[in-house]
Order: C-alpha cells, then sequence, then structure tokens
C-alpha cells in the first residue's frame, strides 16, 4: 500500500473539481450508509473538499479513492468515491463514520 502521499495527484484533482462542481452523484449504497450513519450531504462534502485522499487505484478512465477526515463536528468519517476523470465527474459509493471507543 502507498503512503498516503503518494495520492497527491488524485487529491488535487479531487479538490480543483469540487472547486468548480457542486454536483456529486451518491450510489444507492452511500445513500443508505449516509442515513445508518446519520450523515449528512453537507458532512460529505466537506470531508471531500477537506480530508486527505488515504487510498487510490488508477485505471484508465479515472479513480477509485477512498478520502478519510472530520466534519463540521469533529467526527470522524470516511468516503469512497469513484472519479471519472475525462468525464469531470464523482460518484460517491459508500460512506461510514467511525465510532470513537471509549478507554
Amino acid at each position: 500500500m502507498r503512503k498516503a502521499a503518494e495520492y497527491e495527484a488524485e487529491e488535487i484533482w479531487l479538490h480543483e473539481f469540487l472547486r468548480f462542481q457542486q454536483e456529486i452523484c451518491l450510489e444507492v449504497e452511500a445513500q443508505e450508509t449516509m442515513r445508518e450513519f446519520g450523515v449528512t450531504m453537507s458532512d460529505v462534502l466537506y470531508v471531500l473538499r477537506n480530508g486527505k485522499v488515504i487510498f487510490a487505484d488508477r485505471d484508465e478512465c479515472g479513480a477509485r479513492i477512498n478520502v478519510y477526515g472530520r466534519n463540521c463536528d469533529g467526527e470522524e468519517i470516511s468516503v469512497a468515491a469513484r472519479m471519472v476523470s475525462e468525464m469531470m465527474h464523482v460518484a460517491v459509493i459508500r460512506v461510514k463514520k467511525h465510532r470513537r471507543t471509549q478507554l
């Protein structure tokens, strides 16, 4: 597995895309997991704009990425998405809110 710094190209592409585009697609699974974890669209956009790409699997059309970050309330959220370069398209596949464990 590569280090997060190796995914800088995907992170720059995603952040630039979101600077100019407000519209992203939500797959059915993403909508279901958002409902399950109580994650809003604002949370997802905040993480995509401010989080770190921690994994990317590139192919000829773009990349499948995992982005990890915190929402405005400090809750840890990960977002799996598909970026399609030619179409300037981002589709959110899955969303997960990470629960903090109490010691």
